[in-house]
């Protein structure tokens, strides 16, 4: 089974196992436009890309019958148009969406409590400088996520620790070369519109990480390859 963005808004529950050379369609589910979705066993999370939408559950266990259980909201000027669970944790970053966000609510990574689907539980939030967390990958023990950090022009690379999901701790981060403008590191692209380089998104399989990065023109992966560790 697999979902997928329909015709406008929505999205359309498709069944990849009926015809292994094509897909069929089982059901539509109409909802705020999604970003992006996670099936974790017979639930469906979908991540929506303008509040005051967020987050959406919905029970899947009848494919052709979908039943919303449950949606989280945010607040004007944020997003959370990303969504990861493993292990009974759900993870959605909360973004800044344009100038109008309250400062007070923060960018970061949300982490709920999804034992019981229909009844998210917040268990804690990270909280990083400007605008928070893009795209990121989860394994049900770290969190490898694309964050703004103070003291870094655009969006890093970084590793969250969440054995204690109620303590997320870094324990790890990369930067393309010229991003730690704290450190003074020389950043070349301070005047290119739209071409700065940045991270955007990283995904993780083992030990070996794809992280994908916006450089000057276009867009590119560097692979890398590492163990996560407690920070010196």
């Amino acid at each position: 089974m697999a979902a997928s963005g329909g015709a406008g808004e929505g999205l359309d529950v498709l069944d990849l196992a009926a015809k292994s050379h094509n897909t069929e369609l089982l059901a539509h589910i109409d909802c705020p436009g999604g970003g992006q979705v996670w099936v974790d066993g017979t639930t469906l999370f979908v991540g929506h890309m303008r509040h005051p939408s967020g987050t959406t559950i919905v029970d899947v266990a009848d494919p052709r019958k979908p039943k919303v259980l449950t949606r989280i909201e945010m607040p004007q000027g944020w997003h959370s148009h990303k969504v990861r669970v493993a292990d009974g944790i759900m993870i959605v970053n909360h973004e800044r969406l344009g100038d109008s966000g309250d400062p007070e609510f923060g960018g970061g990574l949300a982490i709920y409590d999804v034992a019981k689907p229909a009844e998210p539980r917040l268990i804690s939030k990270w909280r990083t400088h400007g605008k928070g967390v893009h795209r990121y990958d989860f394994d049900g023990r770290y969190a490898y996520i694309s964050p703004t950090c103070e003291g870094y022009i655009g969006n890093i690379m970084m590793i969250l620790d969440l054995a204690d999901p109620s303590r997320p701790t870094e324990v790890g981060r990369w930067w393309i070369p010229g991003q730690w403008a704290a450190g003074g590191e020389e950043y070349p692209w301070e005047n290119w519109w739209r071409r700065a380089a940045t991270i955007r998104c990283a995904s993780v399989t083992g030990s070996t990480s794809a992280i994908g990065t916006t450089d000057s023109t276009f867009s590119t992966s560097r692979i890398c390859r590492g163990r996560p560790r407690s920070p010196d």
